[in-house]
């Protein structure tokens, strides 16, 4: 298959469907013609940058974007925003993400986030220069930094 895009992450969905992402697009690969198709966002924003997918424990799954967060709507084959279980405004930041059932770890702004989409708690503490995030649970996440350090949060 060709893809002719840089892709930052691929993800397979509870369903088996492979999906990929670029920091421009979103692409889901279609078994019948054994290819990916580009996948439509319903966003406003023509420079919207994308990050990863994920899925919440409902089953549900979840484009992470500059502008926030969206939802895949089977019904209309597209990711839209859709009931926003993150209290947080956009912008967010893309190149950081982590999920652990109902918690996502993220950047924003110079903090790294812990939300819990169930309750709607948010905790955060600064970004030292995060590089990555791993979560271990919903409340226990490793971060490693660009200077090579790592902690626990």
């Amino acid at each position: 298959f060709e893809v002719f895009d840089y892709l930052d992450r691929l993800f397979c969905d509870h369903s088996g469907t492979i999906w990929a992402t670029s920091t421009e697009k979103v692409y889901r690969f279609h078994d019948d013609v054994r290819r990916f198709r580009e996948a439509r966002v319903h966003t406003r924003d023509s420079t919207e940058r994308y990050g990863a997918l994920f899925h919440l424990p409902d089953g549900s799954l979840w484009l992470t974007a500059q502008s926030g967060f969206y939802r895949w709507d089977n019904r209309q084959q597209a990711f839209v925003p859709g009931r926003n279980p993150f209290p947080v405004q956009a912008p967010i930041g893309t190149r950081v993400f982590a999920s652990f059932q109902n918690t996502v770890f993220f950047l924003k702004n110079d903090s790294l986030y812990a939300c819990h989409t169930a309750s709607g708690r948010l905790t955060g503490l600064p970004n030292k220069a995060i590089r990555l995030v791993h979560p271990v649970s919903e409340t226990r996440v490793l971060v490693s930094t660009w200077n090579i350090d790592a902690w626990w949060y």
